[in-house]
């Protein structure tokens, strides 16, 4: 078995592996078994479990010198798994400290990343701010063309200009970066799927059923291929959500409880509260006290995480049933 497969396997020989390499001096062995284990456990959806880790990776290219890989590191996994957990707090923290590192290496590509702060901003619900994040560098993203930010970047600047009543924007920014991101043969399958769910919110939003339904059985591929859980659950949501729109309740409810299932097995308070609000905005339909207690506990859930937007959204759902 190759050290990749090793490592996937889980379990404690990844930590132990490392942990021999520290002590033979091999700094750069053991950084790479960190990265690619926690790469796993993200794929996982275990985001909380990685981040207990995380830490140790950003001390150890710290260690080594290597400021940009730190840089990255903190950026690609401390503030995103941390935003996926549902660690709010902490992953701005990890985005200050990557600024801080970008603005002090004055680093093109750096710099690039910091559009990768919508991403916390998202989850909190705070829109403008998730504008105003990736406002500020996308631009620069898009000058050297580097891929995640222009691709994540732009999933969270689209979703929040929708929100916030801006349509044309959400358009012109979701289809630039599809165009861009199905046009490179080197674009993985991670990176599509989140885009991909991002637009067929978009189409669904303006009644496009068929481009949304379209786009979103594509999301649901991709989230496959990429083997990240939290993709997958996404899209599953989103097709719930095209399929309640086109009639079809029945594998409507099927897609809802998939997300659902998805999300209640790995560590996502953020895309959890996502999906019970979809699935209680469903079942209002047919059953209206499940649709409220499905509606309480999203809404119980953002309130934990601090995401003040959606626990508005949450309790905005829950308000015509509720009169």
């Amino acid at each position: 078995m190759s050290t990749i497969g090793l490592i996937a396997g889980g379990g404690r020989f990844p930590l132990l592996f490392a942990e021999s390499a520290r002590r033979a001096g091999h700094r750069g062995a053991e950084a790479f078994v960190l990265f690619t284990y926690l790469i796993f456990l993200g794929q996982s959806g275990r985001y909380a479990e990685a981040l207990g880790h995380a830490g140790h990776l950003i001390e150890t290219y710290g260690a080594e010198g290597q400021t940009f890989q730190q840089a990255l590191t903190i950026t690609a996994v401390g503030r995103c798994w941390a935003a996926r957990a549902g660690h709010l707090d902490e992953s701005l923290a990890y985005a200050r400290q990557f600024r801080a590192i970008a603005d002090e290496q004055g680093d093109t590509r750096l710099r690039a990343w910091r559009a990768m702060e919508g991403e916390p901003y998202f989850y909190l619900g705070l829109w403008d701010e998730v504008l105003s994040a990736t406002g500020e560098s996308l631009p620069l993203a898009w000058e050297i063309s580097e891929h995640n930010p222009i691709v994540f970047g732009s999933a969270w600047r689209g979703l929040a200009a929708l929100k916030v009543g801006r349509p044309d924007e959400a358009r012109r920014v979701l289809d630039r970066a599809l165009i861009y991101a199905t046009s490179r043969q080197t674009m993985i399958s991670f990176s599509l799927a989140y885009l991909t769910q991002a637009r067929a919110l978009l189409h669904l939003a303006e009644g496009q059923l068929d481009d949304a339904l379209n786009l979103a059985r594509k999301a649901i591929d991709f989230g496959v291929q990429s083997r990240f859980r939290l993709e997958l659950g996404a899209a599953q949501r989103v097709l719930g959500q095209v399929l309640e729109a086109s009639g079809d309740r029945e594998q409507a409810g099927a897609a809802l409880a998939q997300s659902l299932e998805t999300f209640e097995e790995i560590q996502s308070l953020p895309e959890l509260g996502q999906t019970l609000l979809a699935y209680g905005r469903f079942k209002l339909g047919d059953d209206a006290v499940e649709g409220q207690r499905l509606i309480a506990r999203a809404r119980d859930i953002f309130a934990g995480i601090g995401a003040v937007g959606w626990v508005a959204e949450a309790a905005a759902t829950a308000a015509p049933a509720s009169r």
